[in-house]
């Protein structure tokens, strides 16, 4: 780690993500700043971090232009002048419960939201951290093929169900453009199935419906189409961020876990760990009517890690027990508390 403070903007900073790398930043060489629109993000998620020195929260829609030096908020943000060393785009939630029902904001998240935050890396000659989705590889060409980071996938750009790993995929090919055109150094991160406390109940994605469901000592509804996956806990993935931000490589990485697990798997040990009563329901393909569960099948969340563990380290280590556990106790403390969906 670098010995002086460095300055970084986090953008999407009070989402599930964005926040827990706020902090991680914060606690190791970092000075943030932190954009969100508190859409998708919220408050309570960086409210332990205002406090902090050192961290500067701004509230911005990124799908308008911005210019920190003369955003309200930042100010006395030494950051501002001393320079902006790394940007970290974290903005556009992977939360089906919200990007199923807002299809253009969206995409327009992905594409000019995408394009003023790499204004701003232009200015101040920072380098950018994308973080996209394993989604964008789309459909696979066999059963259990693990992508890496060349292959290039197939995806209907028209199915309402693909927007956002269309949206994710635009955004790539906007990041390797200002690349090219104004040499700045990139990474783009390509995440699997993340999970960790600072879900909440009604999130939208898998693991935390399904411990919500367990809480509640209601079915765990799986659709069958769901056979296996590889689930990575918050901290293993924000490490693995720092650490692909910190290469001097630019680059596309896959991040994620490399232990595989059945549904039925999963869904069994967050019953085991709950204590709940729920038993296991399978969806038959034609009785999956919920967008949200549908968008659950598209979710590739296995890739091959091998180019960032060989280039940065880089490797996972928290097991699903453990990660589960944690996430467990965090959503029990919010039973009867309703939270919009965040990234």
């Amino acid at each position: 780690m670098p010995q002086d403070f460095q300055n970084a903007l986090v953008v999407g900073g009070a989402g599930f993500i964005g926040a827990h790398l706020c902090e991680y930043l914060l606690d190791h060489n970092r000075h943030v700043i932190c954009i969100d629109d508190y859409v998708t993000g919220h408050e309570e998620n960086i409210d332990h971090l205002l406090a902090r020195p050192g961290f500067t929260m701004v509230r911005h829609d990124i799908t308008t232009p911005f210019d920190l030096k003369t955003m309200a908020g930042t100010k006395r943000a030494k950051a501002i002048y001393e320079g902006i060393h790394e940007i970290y785009h974290c903005a556009l939630t992977d939360s089906p419960q919200w990007y199923v029902h807002h299809p253009i904001e969206t995409l327009n998240t992905g594409i000019a939201g995408t394009k003023n935050v790499l204004d701003v890396a232009t200015q101040y000659r920072a380098k950018v951290l994308f973080l996209s989705d394993l989604r964008v590889y789309g459909m696979l060409p066999q059963e259990g093929y693990t992508p890496s980071e060349d292959y290039v996938g197939v995806l209907n750009h028209l199915d309402p169900l693909n927007y956002y790993a269309y949206a994710k995929r635009t955004a790539e090919a906007m990041v390797v453009a200002y690349a090219k055109n104004y040499s700045l150094s990139y990474a783009i991160a390509r995440v699997g199935t993340v999970y960790g406390p600072g879900m909440y109940l009604d999130d939208g994605r898998i693991v935390p419906h399904l411990i919500a469901s367990a809480l509640a000592n209601k079915p765990l509804q799986i659709p069958r189409a769901l056979e296996k996956g590889a689930f990575c806990f918050i901290s293993d993935v924000v490490n693995g961020l720092e650490k692909v931000m910190a290469s001097e490589n630019s680059g596309i990485y896959n991040i994620n876990h490399t232990a595989v697990y059945t549904y039925k798997e999963l869904a069994e040990k967050i019953i085991a760990l709950t204590k709940s009563t729920s038993k296991i329901e399978w969806l038959a393909d034609e009785a999956v009517n919920d967008p949200v569960q549908k968008a659950w099948e598209l979710h590739n969340d296995i890739g091959n890690i091998y180019k960032v563990k060989e280039e940065t380290g880089w490797f996972p280590v928290v097991l699903l027990d453990e990660g589960l556990k944690k996430t467990i106790d965090f959503m029990k403390t919010l039973r009867g508390v309703k939270h919009i969906a965040r990234r």
